[in-house]
């Protein structure tokens, strides 16, 4: 097995030594959108504090974990860059603002089920493209997984969620880095 979490042999292509795998937790989303009486989780939309890279993951909120990942999962290329543009998570965003557009009009969830696929899809070629770190994958496989349950799902799990990992994004890291 190799080491490093991404391409073989550990290292980037620059030469630089790899750093440790970073990915979504096994704590998250483990208990879905919704609580017991069918309510958004807030632990959904809140954070505890910002996001550093020694974060525990046990007592951080899912909020928490995907900001972690994505900002701190590194990027497989010569750079040894880690995280994910604020920019470029945006693109993601608005193409499933595309997709609850589409739902609110009238579209059942079987019309835009391939729209959601292909957010997956768009992470893991950014990825491929050495532009995204592989959490981004992780983060839309799992989101996709629950967004795809029902237009519920879609509508007031997975977009309200995605809108907040967009936003503290921005606000703990913006442009440039450290911000908050």
């Amino acid at each position: 097995m190799h080491q490093g979490g991404g391409r073989p042999g550990g290292a980037f292509r620059g030469g630089a030594q790899a750093t440790p795998a970073i990915s979504l937790s096994r704590h998250y989303l483990k208990d879905g959108y919704f609580d017991a009486h069918g309510h958004l989780r807030p632990d959904l939309l809140t954070t505890k504090e910002r996001p550093s890279l020694n974060m525990d993951q046990g007592a951080a909120t899912d909020l928490d974990r995907a900001l972690h990942a994505l900002k701190f999962g590194p990027i497989r290329n010569a750079y040894n860059e880690s995280g994910i543009k604020t920019a470029q998570l945006r693109k993601f965003y608005n193409q499933a603002k595309q997709l609850e557009s589409r739902l609110r009009g009238g579209q059942a969830i079987g019309d835009v089920t391939a729209g959601l696929l292909r957010l997956e899809e768009s992470a893991a070629y950014a990825v491929g493209r050495e532009v995204a770190c592989e959490a981004l994958v992780d983060f839309m496989r799992l989101n996709i997984r629950e967004a795809r349950r029902s237009e519920k799902h879609v509508l007031q799990g997975f977009i309200p969620h995605f809108e907040a990992v967009v936003a503290y994004t921005t606000y703990y890291w913006g442009d440039k880095e450290g911000r908050r």
